[in-house]
């Protein structure tokens, strides 16, 4: 069994050698690599960043997000707008990637990485690889979940399981002394997940039940994404550009082809530049070709010393940003009210994702919490694939190929089994704290009903941790006592119906002259408090 994480921007695995984990290396020793397919005349190249970065309008990219996306969707529209490559929809409906004449779908392109990774795996291993266990976004719903895990499977391998991405870096803070000290690592109280990616911003606190990570509350909001920040500088490098030498930044109109790949190459430079502002005191970016002509141009003709690139200041590039990361930190706080907890009862933030690395951010999570509790010297890409090789190892999956030697009900997440074996119909194959708001009211009901009707057996929509089920191995009388006030609710209102319901039928024979006499207006009395009763 190998650890899979495919992602919107990166992709990276796990392997196991000699009785432990170890993380997929390139030779250019990078264990993170982007999640990118470049096709060329010659050949195919995935996850190569090099090649990525020098072809931008041969790179497939942000297949992920479109998975099973239609083609009027908002991501598909944002994506038309800004990738090199063209999307447009097939014969049949779906949407697709049109390069050198050919179509390629969201599906074909992670098939493609997944493949890659796997092959890469497979030679580090000396047994074939027959299972995985794969690691989702936060609020990956269930039907996204299940076209990842058919195109995973189309590679020829299992997918034995599914854990959310802060899951798995909650347990890796649980299995692994990762940090400077043994008092960093992570015991109990709220664990926040800060993941600023290119696409969206993601909240996610946990907290420990029963020793196991859970999450206790997650936020998205897709206003706030990296690719913002990106656009934000781009529009400030455009007006400097312009002022200064009279010429557009992007060759073209907006939209044309000229355009979107001068756009990706600068993206590039900028995203660059942001990651390394933390050691620099000033951000480059370098011009596309045509503006560097345009501007040799007008300094020839002006008799100024030509450039090649724009710089931009760590005060330039923060005032610029200093509203979108304000509101970020708003964002925190409205989670924080929801699960109704202060900043200080935040035991440690976890930046997780590229842009949640850049240092305005870091520095923003300091202000709002504390310079102890937000964990800076962190390497968050590779704890998703630490903590999916932490969680095979202790929900006991067999780590050199093969099947499933035990499965013990995970409270992480469910099994989401090979088809061949039964299928629960739960909501969702990835494990949500039952205590949530948004599941809470349905558990007080599923436990009446299961005691009423079916003592002997537990129903399978029944999640395998559901601590209201009484087989599961979680189960906790406290929780039905929790939900009381539901159940009380829900009793009263079915009397107030019952006695609404009696009194128009006591009206009803009230009306009657039989029922005048004062004994059979006892026995009609007496009958409609039973009934209500």
């Amino acid at each position: 069994c190998i650890a899979l994480s495919i992602g919107n921007a990166t992709c990276q695995a796990g392997f196991f050698a000699q009785e432990t984990y170890q993380e997929l290396y390139n030779p250019q020793n990078d264990d993170v690599f982007p999640s990118v397919v470049t096709i060329t005349k010659e050949r195919v190249i995935v996850a190569n960043a090099h090649f990525m970065k020098q072809y931008p309008q041969c790179t497939i990219r942000h297949a992920f997000r479109l998975l099973g996306k239609t083609y009027g969707s908002p991501e598909v529209e944002d994506e038309k707008r800004t990738n090199p490559i063209p999307i447009s929809q097939n014969d049949s409906g779906n949407v697709v990637f049109e390069l050198d004449e050919k179509e390629y779908t969201p599906e074909e392109v992670i098939r493609m990485i997944a493949r890659h990774l796997i092959d890469e795996c497979q030679e580090h291993v000396s047994t074939p690889i027959q299972s995985c266990v794969l690691s989702v976004p936060d609020g990956f719903g269930q039907r996204d979940q299940e076209i990842l895990k058919g195109v995973i499977e189309s590679c020829g391998i299992r997918v034995d399981s599914l854990i959310e991405e802060s899951l798995c870096v909650g347990q890796y803070l649980m299995s692994e002394h990762c940090f400077a000290t043994d008092s960093l690592r992570w015991e109990n109280n709220y664990l926040l997940i800060f993941n600023l990616s290119e696409s969206d911003l993601s909240i996610t606190v946990l907290n420990m039940v029963d020793g196991v990570p859970a999450i206790a509350l997650h936020q998205q909001d897709t206003t706030l994404s990296g690719d913002l920040m990106i656009q934000l500088l781009l529009q400030r490098v455009e007006k400097l550009v312009y002022q200064r030498y009279h010429c557009e930044l992007c060759n073209g109109m907006v939209g044309s082809t000229s355009w979107i790949v001068d756009h990706a190459r600068v993206s590039g430079e900028v995203k660059e530049g942001l990651v390394f502002l933390s050691q620099l005191e000033e951000m480059v970016v370098e011009l596309p070709l045509a503006c560097r002509r345009a501007v040799r141009k007008y300094c020839k003709e002006h008799g100024a010393e030509s450039v090649e690139d724009v710089t931009l200041t760590r005060q330039e590039v923060l005032l610029v940003l200093s509203d979108m990361i304000q509101r970020c930190m708003t964002r925190v706080k409205i989670a924080l009210q929801r699960l109704g907890i202060r900043e200080d009862e935040v035991y440690r933030v976890i930046p997780v994702g590229t842009f949640s690395q850049v240092l305005f951010v870091k520095n923003a999570l300091i202000g709002l919490f504390s310079e102890s509790v937000v964990v800076s010297s962190y390497t968050s890409e590779s704890s998703i694939v630490r903590g999916i090789c932490e969680f095979i190892v202790k929900y006991q999956f067999v780590v050199c190929g093969g099947n499933i030697t035990a499965i013990h009900n995970s409270a992480i997440t469910p099994s989401a089994q090979h088809p061949s074996s039964p299928r629960p119909s739960s909501s969702s194959l990835v494990w949500q704290d039952p205590t949530s708001p948004a599941r809470l009211p349905l558990y007080p009901l599923c436990s009446f009903l299961f005691f009423l009707f079916s003592p002997s057996s537990p129903p399978q929509a029944f999640p395998p941790s559901c601590p209201f089920c009484p087989s599961s191995p979680s189960f906790r009388p406290s929780s039905l006592v929790s939900s009381l006030s539901l159940v009380l609710l829900f009793s009263l209102s079915a009397a107030l119906v019952l006695f609404l319901s009696s009194f128009s039928l006591f009206s009803f024979f009230l009306s009657r002259p039989s029922y005048h006499r004062p004994k059979n207006l006892l026995t009609l009395l007496r009958c409609c408090l039973l009934y209500t009763f």
